[in-house]
C-alpha cells in the first residue's frame, strides 16, 4: 500500500498536527490490519467500499478527537491510499485541499481527474443547510467565504471554505461548518501522477500548467514527476510574491509506480 496527505490549517497548526498524527499513526495502520486479516474477494468494488468507509470513519474520528481537544482552529484535508498490487486508489478530502489524477497518453500529459473545492458557491450539502439556518450566506466578493451574521451590519463570522476538521470555536459560535469528507475511486497505471497539494498551490497555478511542463520535459519515466514537488513550490512562491503577498503551499507528488 501507499498513502499521500496533506493537511492544511487554519487558526494555527495545531489541528492539523493533530489530524495527521491520528491518521497516519493510528487510524490508516488499524484499517490495513483488517484489511490484510480479511479473506479478500477477487473484486476490487470491495476493496474500494472498505477504504470509502474506513476514510469516513477516520475523518470522522479526527473530528471527534479535535473537539473533545477543543483544538485551536481547524484544518482541511486530502487523503489518498493506494494498492500498489492492482493500481487501485481511493481519495477522500474535506476542504480546499485538492488532488489531481494525470497521465502521459501519445507524449502529452492529459487531467483524469480533480477534486472540487468545498466553497460555498456550489457545495450543494452546505448550500441546503445554510438556507434552512437563515443567517448564513457566501461572501463571493472575493475568494467565496462561508459566512453567518446580517450582510448590512457585517457578518459574525466567516470561514473560507465549506466543511474542514476542528474549528471548535467558529462551531461553538453558531458557524455552519461541515465535517463530511467527499470520496472517489480512482484506478492508476504504472507512471500515473497523483498530486495532493493546498490551496497555497491551486489558488496561483492551475492543473494545466503543470502538465504543460511535464509534456515539454523529455520522457524519463517518473524522474520528471520526483522532481515536480520542489519546482511547483517555487513557482507557487513566485507567482504569490507578484501578488504582493503570500500562502503557505504545501504538496506531495507521487508518481505511480505499481507491483502489480
Amino acid at each position: 500500500m501507499a498513502a499521500l496527505a496533506v493537511f492544511d490549517g487554519h487558526g494555527g497548526p495545531q489541528a492539523a498536527s493533530m489530524a495527521s498524527v491520528k491518521v497516519f499513526q493510528e487510524l490508516l495502520p488499524k484499517s490495513l490490519d483488517l484489511l490484510q486479516q480479511e479473506p479478500l474477494p477477487p473484486d476490487y468494488g470491495w476493496i474500494a467500499n472498505f477504504w470509502v468507509q474506513h476514510l469516513q470513519a477516520s475523518f470522522e474520528s479526527v473530528q471527534q478527537k479535535l473537539d473533545s481537544e477543543k483544538a485551536v482552529g481547524g484544518t482541511v484535508a486530502n487523503v489518498v491510499v493506494v494498492d500498489k498490487q492492482t493500481g487501485l486508489a481511493v481519495l477522500s478530502w474535506i476542504g480546499d485541499a485538492q488532488a489531481l489524477h494525470a497521465r502521459r497518453i501519445d507524449g502529452t500529459w492529459q487531467v483524469l481527474y480533480f477534486s472540487q473545492a468545498h466553497q460555498c458557491i456550489d457545495d450543494e450539502e452546505w448550500i441546503s443547510e445554510a438556507h434552512s439556518l437563515k443567517d448564513h450566506w457566501c461572501d463571493r466578493r472575493e475568494k467565496p467565504y462561508a459566512c453567518r451574521g446580517h450582510r448590512t451590519s457585517g457578518p459574525k463570522s466567516c470561514i473560507g471554505t465549506t466543511r474542514a476538521l476542528g474549528n471548535f470555536g467558529l462551531i461553538k459560535s453558531g458557524l455552519l461548518v461541515l465535517s463530511k469528507p467527499q470520496t472517489k475511486t480512482l484506478f492508476l497505471r504504472q507512471g500515473d501522477l497523483l498530486l495532493s497539494a493546498s490551496d497555497g498551490l491551486w489558488d496561483v497555478v492551475t492543473p494545466q500548467d503543470i502538465l504543460a511542463d511535464l509534456t515539454a520535459l523529455s520522457p524519463s519515466g517518473c524522474d520528471n514527476v520526483r522532481s515536480l514537488g520542489p519546482s511547483l513550490a517555487l513557482e507557487a512562491e513566485r507567482r504569490w510574491q507578484a501578488h504582493g503577498f503570500m500562502d503557505d503551499v504545501s504538496l506531495v507528488a507521487w508518481c505511480a509506480e505499481l507491483l502489480g
